[in-house]
């Protein structure tokens, strides 16, 4: 029973059966089909389980980044990529999408996706700044640490309460993996969780927490629900910098210097984007901020 409205949860007991039993799996041999297959008879064999989502979310503006590799003066390179590239090869598997569905994501921060990509002082990357135009509806992939004050039907003992946390908890770790070289096969388990455990045909995409950063938060959209629903503000060459360098240099004054996430380092514009009828033209911007 899949509900929002959360009425009684298996037993504690049931819960730490079902979760050690998925835990036998060898996930490294699964594909996407028999992550989904694994999942649903998880689900099924839980008995009871809880979604939450979010209805009318609206941010003013969202963040994205892509590392640098030669000019692009197309503005579709900025939004989710295609399902297949020239050359026919699928787009990659991510935390919310399987390979060859893609998704936009984006972040509610700036510095999120500089943190997840692991951006180095002076690398150049792509900065998207995107817009939302309308409300969008999302799944919470990771429910909220108490039980939501919307629920219709609230758990009144301890078992459920427990039974809950126990759930939420296990969400949590699978979703989370850190991925890295050799154990991308992960980006399964998260997909499989929002395709059959959080999956809402009439949902704009996912609501989750980033990775390295778990007090912040990403959103992965799907393609159609990004197009309507945000637009691009600003796109920009950009690269981290050293605030002391900068200080000595005289490039800025220390009481004007934006902040970044961590006291030494702002973000450097070096190009900003045009974006007109016959594409992109970059002109020189020697800008230094986050919001710019």
């Amino acid at each position: 029973m899949n509900t929002n409205e959360t009425s009684k949860l298996p037993h504690p007991t049931h819960v730490l059966e079902c979760i050690d039993k998925w835990r036998m799996l060898d996930l490294r041999k699964l594909n996407d089909d028999d992550f989904d297959k694994e999942l649903t008879k998880f689900l099924k064999k839980l008995g009871a389980y809880f979604t939450s989502n979010i209805d009318g979310y609206n941010k003013v503006k969202f963040w994205r980044i892509r590392k640098f590799a030669t000019i692009l003066k197309d503005e579709s390179e900025f939004w989710d990529p295609p399902q297949k590239d020239a050359s026919g090869n699928k787009c990659k598997m991510g935390r919310c999408n399987a390979e060859g569905n893609p998704v936009l994501y984006v972040s509610e921060k700036l510095k999120t996706p500089f943190e997840e990509m692991v951006i180095k002082p002076n690398d150049l990357v792509y900065l998207i700044k995107y817009q939302q135009i309308k409300a969008l509806k999302l799944m919470r992939v990771i429910p909220e640490q108490f039980i939501p004050k919307s629920l219709n039907k609230v758990l009144y003992n301890t078992e459920d309460i427990l039974s809950y946390q126990i759930i939420r908890d296990f969400i949590r770790s699978e979703f989370l993996k850190p991925v890295g070289e050799g154990t991308e096969y992960l980006h399964r388990i998260s997909g499989s969780i929002c395709r059959i455990w959080f999956n809402d045909d009439n949902s704009d995409g996912w609501f989750y927490p980033s990775v390295p950063s778990p007090s912040d938060y990403n959103i992965a959209l799907k393609s159609e629900s990004a197009h309507e629903k945000l637009k691009i503000m600003e796109i920009r060459i950009v690269k981290m910098v050293d605030k002391e360098e900068l200080i000595k240099l005289k490039n800025i004054e220390d009481t004007s210097l934006p902040i970044f996430n961590m006291m030494r380092l702002v973000i450097q514009s070096i190009y900003k984007g045009l974006i007109g009828e016959n594409g992109i033209t970059w002109v020189p911007s020697n800008e230094i901020g986050g919001d710019f």
